[in-house]
């Protein structure tokens, strides 16, 4: 597939670029890739590139990504302010409020500040830095300046969970995911904030309607499926299950659900073949052992 060469063709694309602005461009392209190694190795190089377009965009790159952000430290004294506020944005967890670089950061979000997207990122600072109650004010206030966007009512939602407050998140997330309709994550956020509060009617339509937008969204086929098994529709959990396995074949997950469903119902033959399922792909896991253990027993 190309998809899966993708990472392949950015990198010699990135080796051979020579205008700075498209090889910024192409990190920029290859962040769906922020895991692979290749990439990463690639960015760390670009750190010291002459353009700050390049320092910038590989500061991006590896800041979105779980690679070590320490590598990153050295530009926050990056000659260039535009590649500074990018590093301080990625190393904003860890700055002090009152450190040079914090400073200059917030200054620069403060320019924005009468502009509802200049909220959002003032609010998503707070909130890496641990102030969820600033940042759940500054999104209502972004909110109450632009109703219609997802994206302020989505990180409030996201904000709200980290709080405890599921309920609140629900109805965050759920409002994104009705501005949004081709957003199938959306959905599944607000699916398990509703979950988390309780409210499983919501959560199913809500994962219902994941599944519709993205059919091939296997973890949302994989909660629908347990929601179902929960409410005793084991025929329709199993299909959902079955649908999931069927996307994401290497998920362990998955066919474990099934086979402790067959297993409740009694339909031996149908769980052992699930739990088989389970431990080719994580022959230590220890439920699936123990069902396979049980049912093999004489």
């Amino acid at each position: 597939k190309r998809e899966a060469r993708a990472p392949e063709l950015l990198l010699s694309m990135i080796a051979s670029e020579d205008v700075p602005a498209w090889k910024a461009t192409l990190f920029q392209v290859a962040a769906p890739w922020a895991e692979d190694v290749r990439l990463i190795d690639a960015a760390e190089v670009a750190l010291s590139d002459s353009s700050p377009l390049v320092r910038s965009a590989a500061v991006q790159f590896i800041g979105a990504g779980p690679s070590d952000r320490g590598k990153l430290r050295p530009a926050l004294q990056d000659p260039v302010k535009l590649v500074r506020v990018d590093a301080q944005w990625a190393l904003a967890a860890e700055l002090p409020r009152r450190s040079t670089e914090r400073q200059e950061l917030d200054n620069y979000l403060a320019l924005a500040a009468d502009q509802p997207v200049g909220r959002l990122r003032q609010a998503q600072l707070a909130a890496m830095s641990g102030d969820l109650s600033e940042a759940q004010t500054l999104l209502q206030k972004a909110i109450a300046w632009d109703a219609q966007s997802p994206a302020y009512h989505e990180t409030l939602g996201l904000v709200l969970q980290q709080t405890g407050d599921n309920a609140g998140a629900a109805h965050a997330l759920w409002r994104a995911a009705q501005l949004d309709t081709a957003n199938a994550q959306s959905s599944f956020y607000a699916a398990l904030a509703f979950a988390g509060a309780g409210q499983m009617a919501e959560a199913e339509n809500a994962l219902r309607t994941t599944v519709q937008r993205d059919a091939d969204h296997h973890r949302a086929w994989y909660n629908l499926g347990l929601l179902l098994s929960q409410t005793r529709r084991t025929s329709e959990a199993l299909t959902a299950l079955t649908r999931a396995e069927t996307i994401a074949p290497d998920q362990a997950d998955y066919p474990y659900a099934a086979a402790t469903i067959h297993f409740s119902l009694g339909q031996k033959r149908e769980a052992r073949q699930a739990a088989q399922r389970t431990l080719r792909i994580n022959p230590q896991h220890p439920e699936a052992r123990q069902i396979f253990s049980t049912l093999e027993a004489p």
